[in-house]
């Protein structure tokens, strides 16, 4: 069940070769879904073992046994690879020149393809570079020693300090040669390493995983435990709402320890399966998002029987690209599109067309998890309302309203804000994704901007031609007015003759802060506009003299300080600025400047 996809990172290594199989007669009956079947499988073995080789398999040779369809099949596989960043890996049938080996299951030996099938997988195996590497024989004696103790001891897990003990008599150095080891034997997917803790049993992690990710219409086993009926409440806020609290842990664990339990939450949070919510006190947290079982959009669907093309997940309401909008003047629109390095660099086109997109997205739904768990996070952080979220749609403040929409058939995830200045909005979202990035480094994201029915032009390109004062033609307008167009996502750089109001604020320290501060300032249409220098201040000028005419022309000063900046200036510590020998503090020096 699609439920259980996010659970794939646990299992899936580099370190092997993957046969994907599917049935020729689905394919040529219904190429759309079984593609987006293929694709899905192709996005998931790229993140999480990128690199490792696979082989496409086509049974069912006893129906669909022709020369003709398997050639149609091949272009079909064809178009498919041509843009999919794993291509490079897919081992060809190179007997019959086709992607994938044709077979009959039926027969097993005796058909030649799943012979020559056989023989390349080993090919694939030998090649790879993990079968050459050399492990040191020390660090082979000690993992059967390891595994061997765990199985007489019928121990699941050990802290690492009896691992360490283990570890010293054959040979390994010092502790740093231990979690060396455990790293490679991880990587082989062999055991885990959490914190100070070694698991040698990866079917308890996915046995513990699985009591809280699972369809509980379908999966009512453990369910029944008295313990955990009497907590309904509880029990139905983790079906209804995906929100988990502590209390049901023992209930839904009976036989782990408050050590066990702890752990498994601990990896769980590290593979972005639960999401820590943030209590008043800085106490260890009493409840957790559980992506995995939001529902497929905001209106309440739980359909996740049907496969879709960037996510794994046919939605109830599937969203389409149909060019900007038109109803929603006070609004802004953009699109964040998801590809990988290896596929696509957007901003050597000045205009990109949805089909292209749909053939280089790259959106796996572990990835919109991931980002869901980075935009819960910053909600926590910024003490904002909390968001409305599904695996489709999220809907929150920024502080202006925003809606987040996945688009799946381009791999995009489209942006309405409530404001006219969405600037400041795309910066903060870009950098909420790029914090996704980090846990799947082949991922890149790119902003659009709607321009025609199915057309986008590369916000970077846009923002490109504005600051260098050049017209951006494109084949549908000879010259296009970008001002007008785009003005919410431009940088109005240069000074104005005055301004209404003016943000001054510590870099670092409150710039999320002053971010969303901005966009709020700008929805508000101020008389005369405000200052905000990163986007007031033209590059390669003078900062300060600039920062400091700005100042002059101001109407109203609006400082930034946080309470504990506050704190130490009412101690007499000063503030960062002031902490360096002979340094002084700018901001109190603009200030005083506004003073």
């Amino acid at each position: 069940q699609t439920v259980f996809y996010d659970l794939h990172q646990l299992l899936l290594s580099r370190y092997a070769v993957y046969v994907l199989c599917f049935d020729m007669k689905t394919l040529l009956d219904d190429p759309p879904a079984a593609l987006l079947y293929l694709r899905y499988w192709l996005h998931t073995i790229h993140l999480f073992a990128q690199g490792a080789r696979i082989c496409l398999v086509g049974t069912h040779k006893d129906v669909v046994g022709r020369r003709v369809e398997h050639e149609r099949i091949h272009g079909l596989l064809t178009d498919l690879l041509a843009h999919h960043p794993a291509a490079e890996s897919v081992l060809p049938h190179v007997e019959s020149k086709l992607w994938f080996f044709p077979v009959d299951n039926r027969l097993g030996d005796r058909d030649e393809v799943v012979l020559q099938l056989r023989a390349c997988i080993e090919e694939g195996a030998h090649a790879s570079d993990f079968v050459k590497s050399p492990i040191n024989t020390h660090w082979l004696l000690f993992l059967d020693r390891l595994m061997a103790h765990c199985r007489g001891e019928q121990l699941q897990r050990l802290p690492l300090s009896a691992v360490n003990e283990i570890a010293s008599p054959l040979g390994l150095a010092d502790q740093d040669e231990v979690v060396a080891a455990l790293q490679t034997f991880q990587e082989f997917g062999i055991l885990v390493l959490v914190g100070q803790t070694v698991i040698t049993h990866l079917q308890w992690v996915l046995d513990s995983a699985t009591a809280i990710v699972r369809d509980y219409n379908l999966h009512t086993i453990g369910i029944q435990n008295p313990l955990l009926l009497r907590q309904t409440d509880a029990l139905l806020d983790l079906k209804e709402k995906a929100l988990l609290h502590c209390t049901l842990l023992p209930s839904i664990w009976p036989h782990h320890t408050p050590a066990e339990r702890s752990e498994v939450l601990q990896l769980m949070v590290a593979y972005r399966l639960l999401i820590p919510l943030e209590t008043a006190a800085d106490d260890e947290p009493t409840s957790y998002l559980v992506p995995a079982l939001l529902p497929t959009d905001l209106g309440g669907s739980r359909d996740l029987t049907m496969l879709s093309d960037a996510l794994g997940m046919q939605f109830a309401r599937a969203l389409t690209y149909a060019g900007p909008m038109q109803n929603l003047p006070d609004w802004s629109e953009c699109y964040f599109y998801f590809s990988t390095k290896e596929t696509l660099r957007l901003d050597e086109h000045r205009m990109v067309t949805v089909d292209y997109l749909e053939r280089a997205g790259f959106l796996p739904g572990v990835f919109v998890t991931s980002l869901i768990c980075d935009l819960v996070r910053y909600v926590q952080y910024t003490r904002g309302e909390p968001p409305r979220l599904s695996r489709s749609a999220i809907h929150l403040k920024m502080p202006v309203e925003v809606h987040l929409d996945v688009i799946a058939h381009m791999a995009a995830i489209r942006m309405r804000a409530e404001t006219a200045h969405a600037l400041a909005i795309v910066d903060t979202l870009f950098g909420i994704f790029n914090a996704a990035q980090e846990a799947y480094p082949g991922m890149r994201v790119h902003a659009l901007l709607p321009f025609g029915e199915s057309t986008l032009l590369p916000l970077s390109v846009v923002q490109a031609y504005h600051l260098d004062r050049r017209p951006l033609t494109t084949p549908a307008a000879p010259k296009l007015d970008l001002t007008t167009l785009y003005t919410a996502f431009l940088e109005h750089r240069g000074l104005q003759d005055e301004y209404g109001a003016m943000l001054s604020y510590r870099w670092g320290a409150n710039s999320d802060f002053v971010a969303t501060l901005a966009g709020m300032l700008g929805r508000a249409d101020l008389p005369g506009g405000f200052f905000y220098d990163r986007s007031s201040i033209t590059k390669g000028r003078r900062f300060d003299l600039d920062f400091s005419e700005a100042v002059a022309r101001c109407k109203v000063a609006v400082p930034v300080m946080s309470v504990q900046a506050l704190a130490r200036y009412a101690g007499g510590a000063g503030g960062p600025d002031s902490q360096r020998p002979g340094a002084a503090d700018n901001l109190l020096i603009e200030w005083m400047l506004m003073v």
